[in-house]
């Protein structure tokens, strides 16, 4: 999260005294309001894509966290072997 608010042009201190809102929101306290907008920045079906696909982003290729084997592979019993 620090890295890609740094990207966006978030000053590091900023950056680093983030907080999370609800379930995937993020903001910086003290800067961008004090309650929920909606405008996540975090696609969570993308993100579980990714981690099904072993890391890798379906569409772009990109790997973002690289993983030992890709679970859509079959090799995983339960959701929480998938998290």
């Amino acid at each position: 999260v620090i890295p890609e608010f740094i990207k966006l042009g978030i000053e590091p201190q900023d950056a680093y005294d983030y907080a999370a809102i609800g379930c995937i929101e993020t903001a910086v306290g003290g800067k961008w309001g004090y309650r929920c907008t909606g405008m996540s920045f975090i696609n969570s079906a993308r993100v579980m894509l990714a981690a099904l696909e072993g890391g890798r982003d379906a569409t772009s290729g990109k790997v973002f966290l690289p993983q030992e084997k890709a679970l859509s592979a079959g090799n995983f019993n339960n959701f929480d072997e998938v998290m």
